[in-house]
């Protein structure tokens, strides 16, 4: 009996160590599935994280816009208004207190980088109805039913809305600021537009 009860011992021996070297095994694998969803995990919030830091710095450059075109609006209204669109149109041969004197269509606006060819180099730009340079009547226009201004309207108060340049006697003035702006994953842009008065 007794060399049974030895073989019974040594075959519950193998058993124990085949199965602890299972056991083992199996952790291993467990252990590196873990750490495998552990890196994945890691990855996926550090691309969370730097998504957000990009998308905080997208709200703050559109609020930076926002500001940047409300005060220009305001500029704007706190000028002289027969000279408005002389002193900010795109036509520096125009400008009241000589050529090139006049701040001109275009502004900066700092921590905004102008989108990459924008022809001028700065992000903000301020737009009046006109004519195409070149194709007719150039200068300010009442009856252009392109570019979101609400025309055809009559700007001068004469009672007619014609082709002809109004630049000298408009009452109204619609204008558009536009800001085009490299933002953190994509070009960006917006625009305020405002309808100005003599009153």
């Amino acid at each position: 009996m007794r060399g049974v009860g030895n073989e019974k011992n040594r075959c519950e021996q193998a058993t124990v160590t085949r199965r602890g070297r299972g056991q083992c095994g199996h952790t291993l694998l467990e252990v590196t599935i873990a750490l495998s969803v552990m890196m994945l995990a890691v990855v996926v919030y550090s691309q969370a994280i730097t998504s957000g830091i990009g998308s905080n710095r997208g709200l703050e450059q559109s609020s930076r816009a926002l500001a940047a075109a409300r005060a220009q609006v305001e500029a704007l209204r706190i000028e002289d208004f027969a000279d408005v669109y002389a002193l900010y149109n795109s036509d520096a041969a125009d400008d009241p207190g000589g050529a090139g004197t006049a701040p001109g269509s275009g502004f900066a606006v700092p921590g905004l980088d102008p989108i990459p060819g924008d022809a001028d180099g700065v992000a903000g730009e301020i737009l009046f109805p006109e004519g195409p340079v070149g194709l007719g009547v150039d200068g300010l226009r009442e009856d252009l039913t392109t570019g979101g201004f609400g025309l055809p309207f009559d700007l001068n108060g004469d009672g007619l809305v014609n082709g002809d340049n109004v630049a000298a006697d408009y009452r109204l003035l619609p204008v558009c600021v536009r800001l085009e702006w490299r933002g953190p994953s994509t070009n960006e842009s917006l625009e305020v537009r405002a309808w100005l008065s003599a009153d």
